[in-house]
């Protein structure tokens, strides 16, 4: 017979707050190298964070340190289109939001827009960051800059696991 305690129930705290990676809009032609510069406008003591990184025409060469030291022992490519990557700081790092953190090299595959050929999932590396001195887990999104957005997006719920309160975000196309 089961017997069922919800107070003995260890999870992680989600905190509300997203790590947010930034990158330019730009079209691509297949067989040109592409630079994608990231950046974010909420790298404040971030301790460490990882994802996986899925691209559809877009083949990872390399990564290059920015405000930020990228090695290729950080990144994990596991096929053309799946890369594992992570980084952490013992001390937590703030970095302006008109720095560069650093710049994925890609060979393009397909001719489009970045916008619609790369995006942060938790495929093989559960996509979370690391905040402030008590290490508050965090989601990990990306978004376009300049990019036309004609789509309707739903995030997952904070926090998760709830109890008696969530909140549910989502962006529109527009107001």
């Amino acid at each position: 017979k089961a017997q069922a305690n919800a107070n003995a129930v260890v999870s992680s705290n989600r905190s509300a707050s997203n790590l947010e990676f930034s990158i330019a809009s730009q079209e691509v032609v297949a067989g040109n190298e592409v630079r994608v510069n990231v950046t974010s406008d909420n790298f404040n003591e971030v301790y460490g964070y990882q994802f996986t990184m899925n691209t559809s025409g877009l083949e990872l060469v390399s990564v290059e340190s920015g405000s930020i030291e990228m090695t290729a022992s950080l990144i994990g490519k596991l096929s053309n289109d799946v890369t594992t990557m992570s980084w952490s700081d013992v001390h937590g790092m703030t970095v302006s939001n008109d720095e560069v953190l650093f710049t994925l090299v890609f060979n393009a595959t397909n001719t489009g827009n970045v916008s619609q050929m790369m995006n942060l999932t938790s495929q093989v590396t559960s996509s979370e960051a690391y905040l402030t001195s008590a290490l508050e887990v965090s989601n990990v999104t990306l978004v376009t800059r300049g990019a036309d957005k004609a789509t309707y997006e739903l995030f997952q719920n904070e926090p998760n696991p709830f109890a008696d309160l969530t909140v549910v975000g989502f962006e529109l196309p527009e107001a």
